[in-house]
């Protein structure tokens, strides 16, 4: 029992001597997830709720295409809003629940190229790092990239490397970079400036030409560098593609299915030099079916459907984000 009020005094200790003691329940609204709790004073609080405020007022009427509400979620995740006249607002927050920290100034616009320049940096320290706001972003498309990870970005893009997990149907419990609220999270060659083209790498697309018959396995598993694992039962259908090694394909590579439901994806098994054979992978539902969810907006809930027949003539990409 000393033990546990030990324990309480020290976190109330912690909070004290952490957080504004002038400090109240405020928080911030409009272009979340849910209302984000400000841990900051009175007067730093409603600072912040009113550069967030003036900005979102500025584009609903500015003729700026980027500007807008951005955000990158996760366990720590963030939140970006800009416009041209009314700054920044940078965000860091903890399970969509309250702000870690954040940062706020004005902002210097050049075609694609946005600068951010704080009049509020950022203070505190994460796991030992001080936290900073990144000053150089690049618009692309939906999305906007601080600049030093332009080419990592050109990688998701693509779909190489690590991130050919994010063709992986439950795959990830974040996302690697800012993406407009509210907007789907795509992408094609004619939205990437010509300044920074050299930082993309081209997606393999390729379409099915063969489909085999299906055969269901007790065990299936995927390692990868975000999600690891068994899908148990799964339902395996061998297929080809019409790219090989003239294209860059290699073996255990994922494709993703262009225009079909989600619930599945494409492994690669094999390559040859002008094809590459693998599997469709489907994992079955709770119930033993092999279904996919499907939203249904007047419900405002997920009805599970048959996967619809596969054709040949399907087209698949290593991209999680384009069909081009």
């Amino acid at each position: 029992m000393q033990k546990f009020w030990l324990s309480l005094i020290l976190i109330l200790l912690l909070n004290f001597l952490c957080y504004p003691q002038d400090s109240n329940e405020d928080y911030i609204s409009d272009g979340v997830k849910q209302p984000l709790l400000i841990y900051a004073s009175k007067d730093e609080a409603k600072i912040l709720k009113a550069h967030w405020k003036a900005i979102g007022e500025e584009i609903k009427t500015t003729k700026n295409p980027f500007a807008g509400t951005y955000s990158k979620f996760g366990y720590r995740g963030w939140y970006l809003r800009w416009s041209p006249k009314n700054g920044f607002v940078y965000i860091f927050h903890s399970e969509d629940i309250s702000i870690i920290d954040y940062s706020y100034g004005k902002v210097e616009v050049k075609d694609s190229e946005i600068t951010f320049v704080p009049e509020r940096e950022m203070e505190r320290e994460f796991r030992d790092v001080k936290l900073k706001t990144p000053t150089s972003w690049i618009s692309v498309g939906n999305f906007l990239v601080p600049k030093e990870q332009l080419a990592d970005f050109g990688n998701y893009y693509a779909g190489f490397g690590k991130y050919q997990d994010f063709n992986f149907p439950s795959c990830c419990d974040f996302s690697p970079f800012f993406s407009k609220r509210g907007e789907v999270k795509s992408l094609t060659s004619s939205q990437i400036p010509f300044q920074y083209k050299k930082f993309f790498k081209k997606p393999i697309t390729a379409e099915i030409f063969y489909i085999g018959n299906k055969k269901t396995v007790k065990e299936y598993g995927y390692s990868g560098t975000f999600i690891w694992g068994s899908l148990g039962k799964t339902i395996l259908i061998p297929i080809k593609i019409n790219a090989g090694k003239n294209k860059g394909v290699r073996k255990t590579m994922i494709f993703r299915l262009i225009n079909e439901p989600e619930g599945q994806y494409i492994q690669i098994t094999k390559v040859g030099q002008l094809s590459s054979q693998g599997f469709i992978v489907r994992e079955l539902s709770y119930e033993g079916k092999e279904t996919y969810l499907d939203y249904n907006e007047s419900k405002k809930d997920y009805d599970n459907k048959p996967f619809p027949k596969l054709q040949v003539g399907i087209k698949v990409s290593t991209s999680p984000i384009s069909d081009y």
